[in-house]
């Protein structure tokens, strides 16, 4: 009986473990970096940290840009890692804490650039292929887009809005546009060469550098049903909303509105008064 005991006991503590071990193997990845922003010629140090990484076996690519190359990697198996560094040795890389322990839940992984290339300021990433795991995606231009409808405008009126770009190394086009608007016309501005293009704007909408990185967009005769409503400022992947609203467009139903409650008003007292007469008769 005690055996029977020991036995159930034993399978128990080994269910759990094994439950423990499958529910809890989500490999997980986070690059982070020494700072906000990278700059020109300044170094910089990235981290890829993996989580759930007990026994973890697979390589640690290094990514960065559109096309996503792999610039350096490293590989785990087990409780060793092997450090590898480019030709040019532009990039470093350094196996950190908890690599060289089997049991380490938390493992990670360094990589150094000493001098930043205009390249470099782009989106870096790491990845595990074995594993298919995609750590977020680190943004080195500091590239941030803001927009401002500004105030209220009533129809027929002249308005602008505004559109900020904040970055060392500037993408090469932004678009602003209505999004719920009947109009199809959209301002692209060239910010290299300084200058805005109003295609499809039939003359409704025009643009202008009105410092170095802020663009202007007039809207010559603003009117409500085309106008009113959320404007965008893209380019690429970022961007930034706000809502132009019109005057009038909640004092235009006031008229309606008071002649309703005027109506309803004299229809109550008409019934009043007629329940009162029939009261007397």
């Amino acid at each position: 009986m005690a055996r029977r005991r020991l036995i159930l006991s034993i399978t128990v503590v080994l269910s759990t473990c094994l439950v423990a071990v499958t529910f809890d193997t989500d490999i997980s990845a986070e690059l982070t970096g020494s700072s906000a922003v990278g700059h020109e010629g300044g170094s910089y140090n990235f981290i890829c940290t993996v989580r759930n990484a007990i026994g973890f076996t697979d390589n640690i690519q290094f990514h960065s840009g559109l096309n996503g190359h792999i610039v350096v990697s490293l590989f785990q198996d087990d409780s060793s890692c092997r450090e590898y560094t480019d030709e040019h040795k532009a990039h470093i890389t350094r196996c950190g804490s908890g690599t060289n322990e089997w049991s380490a839940e938390t493992k990670r992984y360094h990589m150094g650039v000493h001098s930043l290339k205009k390249t470099d300021l782009t989106g870096w990433w790491c990845y595990l292929p074995n594993s298919g795991v995609h750590s977020n995606t680190l943004d080195l231009t500091g590239f941030n887009v803001i927009i401002s409808c500004s105030d209220e405008a009533s129809a027929g009126q002249t308005t602008h809005l505004t559109c900020v770009v904040t970055a060392e190394d500037k993408p090469d086009a932004i678009f602003i546009y209505p999004l719920a608007g009947k109009t199809k016309g959209r301002v692209s501005c060239d910010l290299e060469k300084k200058k805005c293009h109003n295609a499809g704007s039939q003359g409704l909408y025009s643009a202008e550098f009105t410092t170095d990185n802020k663009i202007t967009l007039t809207i010559h005769s603003f009117d409500l049903e085309r106008d009113e409503g959320i404007w965008k400022c893209i380019s690429g992947s970022q961007g930034d909303t706000c809502y132009k609203s019109g005057l009038g467009t909640v004092s235009s139903m006031l008229p309606n509105t008071f002649i309703m409650l005027q109506f309803i008003a004299i229809l109550c007292t008409m019934i009043v008064t007629k329940n009162q007469l029939c009261d007397v008769l």
